[in-house]
């Protein structure tokens, strides 16, 4: 992660991205999913934006890949999954 006044900013490699499953302002939630991911066998990510806390899984791929990826986190975690960071 690269730090730019006081903002962690994540440098990812070309080839993949990250898929939000999650979001809450309170703890419990935000551990319940983090837990839920890695339980899965999912890569985790997590971040803080304005008090939101972020879950998602690291994806990689071509298009059609990641797209298949989605669904699959749509499926397994949240219907609302979505794209945070593509190439």
């Amino acid at each position: 992660a690269l730090e730019l006044d006081n903002t962690s900013v994540e440098i990812l490699p070309h080839d993949q991205c990250i898929i939000i499953v999650g979001g809450s302002s309170q703890s419990a939630n935000f551990h319940r999913m983090l837990a839920r991911v890695e339980t899965l066998g999912y890569a985790p990510y997590h971040d803080e934006r304005a008090g939101l806390m972020r879950v998602g899984v690291y994806a990689s791929g071509d298009r059609s890949e990641l797209m298949d990826q989605l669904q699959e986190c749509r499926e397994q975690l949240e219907a609302e999954a979505w794209i945070y960071k593509s190439r």
